[in-house]
């Protein structure tokens, strides 16, 4: 639980929510004040967004062994509890889940999960708003939250079935194809860290979109206390993931920088990014279904270059819209209007329009 409000009335109330809040495994309280005003109510909001993408990452990797490595319910069931049992994923809630999702059978010993659609309507009936305002909240912050916006537009796409059934009969009906591998351990063990990759990114772009409100409301967020508040009785709740979040803050304590920027994190990320590379390009190839997993590794690789394609569409932007630009031997500065602009094509002669837009 995490509420916020006027601090005289969190203290009347925090002792009540202390005996019914999740207890960590050292029987501390899974709750803390966040802060002032709505504080408490926007930690939750992209609390839910930040599983939004988790979900989405697990069920894309489920679908690549099932689907890719063609395993059994039973075998898929076996690697999810595997993994939560190493020290990057251990304690994973949804991956917890997903292995007595894989397991459950109904009263003919049919496998529960394979009768269900892959249509997830939560979002387009109204019934969940959270993940909608986390996605307007990255927007309107100028956070690029990459996971959790593609999730979103993966599951609201998979609630229009009938739609999908009427696009498929005009592309052919193309399907998933087996993943070839010339070991089939190695390649989940790259799955696993690419699991790990795209996980840590889900977090972080859900903590930036806090700490953007955060900074701008002036709220005061303690990051450890909130990442507590996460590790008991949460669905997002991921101890390896957290203790390294903790480790984390600990060396960056300024609220104003990116996560991206810790050594530490950094270091991490780059050591993970060749299994990453390798599980993508494979279930590409195979025509696997991966928006959120394809989409951890753009955002990775834009957010940590500077030598992107987006030049040309800035000097598009100053072409037709006299937008100007900042040129590469100046500093790099803050993210404000550039100081140039260029003629990029002067005036001419009545007689030389006549060439211009021929098709």
């Amino acid at each position: 639980m995490s509420p916020g409000g006027d601090p005289q009335a969190l203290e009347i109330i925090m002792p009540l929510l202390r005996r019914v809040a999740a207890k960590d495994c050292d029987g501390k309280p899974c709750t803390s004040p966040i802060g002032p005003g709505g504080s408490g109510h926007y930690v939750k909001m992209i609390h839910n967004g930040i599983e939004q993408g988790m979900m989405s990452v697990i069920s894309e990797v489920w679908y690549i062994l099932t689907k890719g490595l063609q395993l059994g319910y039973d075998e898929a069931a076996g690697v999810f509890e595997q993994w939560n049992q190493t020290p990057e994923l251990c304690n994973t809630f949804l991956i917890y889940i997903a292995v007595d999702i894989n397991k459950a059978k109904d009263q003919e010993g049919r496998y529960v999960l394979g009768k269900i659609q892959d249509k997830v309507v939560q979002d387009v009936d109204n019934t969940e708003g959270t993940g909608t305002w986390s996605c307007e909240e990255a927007v309107r912050l100028h956070v690029p939250a990459a996971n959790i916006v593609s999730a979103h537009l993966f599951r609201c796409t998979s609630a229009e079935l009938s739609q999908r059934a009427a696009d498929a009969e005009v592309s052919g009906h193309w399907q998933p194809s087996a993943i070839k591998v010339s070991s089939r351990d190695d390649f989940i063990e790259d799955l696993r860290k690419a699991t790990y990759f795209c996980l840590l990114l889900c977090f972080t772009q859900g903590l930036q979109i806090i700490r953007e409100m955060d900074q701008q409301h002036e709220w005061h967020i303690d990051y450890h206390d909130l990442l507590h508040v996460w590790s008991a009785g949460s669905i997002i709740q991921a101890g390896g993931i957290m203790d390294l979040l903790h480790k984390v803050y600990s060396e960056s304590p300024s609220r104003k920088n990116n996560l991206l920027s810790n050594g530490q994190l950094g270091k991490l990320l780059a050591s993970l990014l060749p299994s990453m590379k390798r599980c993508i390009l494979s279930a590409l190839e195979a025509d696997m279904v991966i928006p959120a997993m394809s989409q951890s590794l753009d955002y990775y690789k834009y957010s940590t270059s500077v030598d992107l394609p987006t030049q040309l569409t800035e000097a598009e932007l100053d072409y037709f819209g006299n937008h100007k630009f900042d040129l590469k031997e100046e500093h790099r500065g803050e993210p404000s209007k550039g100081k140039h602009h260029f003629e990029w094509k002067p005036a001419r002669e009545e007689s030389d329009k006549s060439r211009l837009y021929k098709c």
